[in-house]
């Protein structure tokens, strides 16, 4: 009888309701909870996934597989003329002349394969590049870099064997090729520039360029002058002018010393007229050298190397 007096007592307790209140707040957020989950984007996304991952393997599934791995994979591409095309769009200036792969010593279980290509630079020359690869570790044992005999005199040459230095040094012969392309695009864009000086320079007021008289070339014959000048793409430039003077320009191309990359640098004087120049007391002369590097690069900053230096001409 006090068992049925304590739980009449506990059932119309006010406390026990307000516990029974809560409990049904909590079933019901829980319900939400539940629901809104199961209607989430990232659960319709998990439930998508599972469902492609029990489609059977057909070849749609294959080429569509295919393509996604061709588009977004950092692996080589197995497309060897694939590559080669791409090879081509990265590295206009150079072609694989030659390749010669043969196993050292099969016979005595050496797994070293050596690799020996020629690549070959436009407007340069020609690279024997000797690769020797453990074929097991698949790391580069050796590697020697040498220049033709024939290759073309340039100003960077100090450069340039510089970069065959350290691509031997560091085995890295991406190196050669990254930086002898960045080189020679330089190059060429040097050699249009001053070609395109000189289609646009009063001739009338240019004695000599670089020591070839030009003063009495017609102006048809631009094209065939600057080329005659410049085909080789030469560092200097000096303009001799029927005044006197004398500008001397001079385009520096090099390797930033720690990186890869190829910049340009430049400095520029002028030659005061022998006319202007006092004697000294043995009856010799001195022609004054004015530095105007700074007047140079301020207006290439402005310009270009082409407006730059037709500028400096005008004013001198």
């Amino acid at each position: 009888m006090f068992c049925e007096h304590h739980c009449s007592h506990m059932t119309d307790s006010p406390q026990l309701e307000e516990y029974v209140k809560q409990r049904d707040l909590l079933l019901r957020r829980r319900d939400e909870l539940r629901r809104r989950r199961q209607t989430s984007p990232a659960h319709v996304q998990r439930h998508k996934r599972q469902k492609i991952e029990t489609v059977a393997r057909t070849l749609d599934t294959y080429e569509s597989s295919k393509t996604l791995i061709s588009k977004y994979s950092r692996l080589p591409e197995m497309d060897m003329g694939l590559r080669l095309q791409y090879a081509r769009m990265t590295c206009p200036w150079m072609s694989v002349v030659a390749v010669k792969k043969d196993r050292l010593a099969p016979d005595t279980g050496n797994t070293t394969i050596r690799c020996e290509t020629t690549l070959r630079f436009d407007s340069y020359g020609d690279f024997v590049v000797t690769l020797e690869i453990d074929a097991e570790g698949e790391d580069v044992r050796r590697l020697s870099i040498t220049p033709s005999p024939d290759a073309e005199e340039v100003d960077e040459q100090k450069a340039i064997s510089v970069l065959v230095a350290e691509s031997t040094q560091t085995l890295d012969v991406s190196r050669l090729v990254y930086g002898m392309n960045t080189l020679l695009r330089m190059r060429h864009k040097r050699k249009r520039a001053w070609m395109a000086i000189v289609d646009e320079l009063e001739l009338g007021k240019v004695r000599a360029i670089n020591g070839f008289a030009v003063g009495a070339t017609p102006s048809q014959q631009r094209d065939s002058l600057g080329r005659l000048l410049f085909d080789h793409s030469p560092s200097s430039v000096e303009f001799e002018l029927e005044s006197g003077k004398s500008l001397r320009v001079v385009w520096h191309i090099f390797f930033r010393p720690g990186t890869r990359h190829c910049v340009s640098d430049f400095t520029a004087s002028v030659v005061a007229a022998a006319a202007d120049t006092p004697q000294d007391a043995e009856g010799g002369s001195s022609r004054p050298v004015e530095n105007i590097t700074r007047l140079l690069k301020s207006l290439i900053r402005a310009n270009d190397i082409k407006l730059a230096t037709l500028q400096v001409l005008n004013i001198l």
